[in-house]
């Protein structure tokens, strides 16, 4: 049986992304349902004739405009939120510069970016939300009358297909004078929304420009007499230089100079440091009274160099992320067992159960690297730029603590398999520093000293293979 319906040309057929995905009563699912629709009744999203009309270029132009406002509104908000974030860290570096509060204010006037962002809300920002409050009005109007255009669609293939009933033209005509007032209604509201559009917009801009004039305008006034009392001044100022050579260059066009020139305050401290022959040499470590070294039996030391000789091994230093992925617990807390006990196993673990248990080696052992030898090393690592003078003043610190010294080593070597194993010196610092190198690790003050442990083992491992 021949289809009663006309067929679809392929450029009419209303495609849908797979990927949508739309919730049942959504406008998506709407929109999905309307466009099935379309594509059982033959129809092209922009079908018309002389009943319809054509609204496609009205409607296209409210989509652009709504667009615009949307962009416009998100612009707005953003740089208003900026700016106050702006504000704030200005004014903390300009607190921090000195402690003339009232030239800060002057600058920064709490009360000025009050203004400013209310005048920003009231004549640039509020108008576009105005206008924008319209759009669920017209995006219903526009859904409705696609709704009234599929009904006439459908009746008018009814008739087309020859069979003339009395009811079918009764409907048909209902259909015609239903399309009709929904055109009617929809073109003036898509004229009036795009030409509100289009002034809110324009009136936006130039009002935002105008709050930023206001704003500078005030900025000035009360920024005038401090310029004033300043240009007027007896004394050497690079403010008042920098204020002249700004008027200069408003009245005449002359150039502002770049920069500010030295003050004798500065000159003096320039010839001060430049009567210094020699660069002073880097300063030595203050002295310390080496702590008690806890004691580590030959079996938890053997048992150590056994883990660390297995994480040497080709396998582990190629391995990616060593030392980042953590092992399996069962197999860890069984191989710590017999590793305790005497066992040699090392040999055999897999490389992330050994790099587990060798950070919880060191994990278990808190103190075993003295506080005072950790801060004559991160007094070394400040003092040294040098790398080598660095290594030779830790490899002197490191002499009571050889396990660390051993750890150290395996970390150079590590690293310098970095593009095998993606671990960097900060990478392994970040693993290894709060298990050996933060000062207390049992105190509240452990996490604030989390990043000088880091730099400072990174540092040791990058000289690691000078340590011994």
């Amino acid at each position: 049986m021949k289809s009663m319906f006309k067929s679809k040309k392929s450029t009419d057929t209303i495609e849908t992304p797979p990927s949508a995905k739309a919730s049942v009563g959504s406008s998506a699912w709407r929109r999905r349902v309307g466009e099935s629709a379309r594509n059982k009744l033959g129809l092209s999203r922009h079908e018309t004739d002389e009943v319809t009309g054509d609204v496609a270029a009205g409607v296209s132009s409210y989509r652009a405009a709504a667009s615009k406002l949307k962009e416009a509104v998100k612009a707005l908000e953003s740089a208003e939120a900026s700016e106050r974030k702006a504000d704030a860290r200005r004014k903390d570096a300009l607190r921090a510069l000195g402690d003339d509060d009232a030239l800060i204010e002057a600058c920064l006037s709490s009360d000025e970016r009050t203004d400013r962002f209310d005048r920003t809300e009231g004549w640039a920002l509020e108008p576009l939300r105005s206008v924008r409050r319209y759009e669920a009005l017209v995006d219903s109007t526009i859904a409705s009358r696609e709704s009234l255009l599929q009904d006439y669609f459908a009746r008018k293939r009814k008739l087309d297909s020859g069979k003339k009933e009395d009811e079918r033209q009764f409907k048909f005509e209902q259909a015609c004078r239903a399309v009709k007032a929904a055109t009617a209604r929809l073109e003036p509201l898509l004229e009036a929304f795009v030409s509100a559009a289009e002034t809110a917009l324009r009136d936006a801009l130039r009002c935002a420009a105008a709050a930023r004039i206001v704003q500078l305008e005030d900025a000035a006034s009360r920024l005038r007499p401090w310029a004033a009392s300043t240009i007027s001044g007896e004394s050497e100022s690079a403010a008042r230089d920098l204020l002249r050579d700004v008027a200069a260059a408003r009245r005449d066009g002359s150039v502002i100079r770049p920069a500010a020139p030295a003050s004798p305050e500065l000159e003096r401290l320039a010839a001060v440091a430049s009567q210094q022959a020699e660069v002073p040499e880097a300063a030595t470590p203050p002295s310390f009274t080496p702590d008690v070294v806890p004691d580590v039996s030959d079996q938890e030391a053997a048992a150590l160099r056994a883990l660390l000789r297995r994480l040497g091994a080709e396998d582990a230093l190629a391995r990616k992320g060593l030392f980042r992925i953590p092992g399996d617990a069962t197999n860890c807390a069984a191989a710590r067992e017999r590793l305790a006990a005497g066992d040699d196993i090392a040999s055999s673990l897999d490389v992330d159960d050994a790099a587990t248990l060798a950070k919880g080696w060191f994990r278990d052992r808190p103190a075993l690297l003295p506080r005072s030898v950790n801060e004559a090393l991160r007094a070394a690592a400040e003092a040294c730029a040098d790398d080598e003078v660095f290594a030779g003043q830790a490899r002197e610190l490191l002499d009571g603590v050889p396990v660390v010294r051993d750890l150290l080593s395996l970390l150079n070597a590590v690293a310098r398999r970095e593009a095998d194993n993606a671990m960097t010196p900060e990478n392994l610092a970040i693993c290894w520093a709060p298990n050996v190198f933060v000062l207390d690790p049992n105190s509240a003050a452990s996490v604030a000293d989390l990043q000088p442990a880091i730099r400072l083992t990174a540092r040791l491992v990058g000289v690691g293979d000078r340590l011994a």
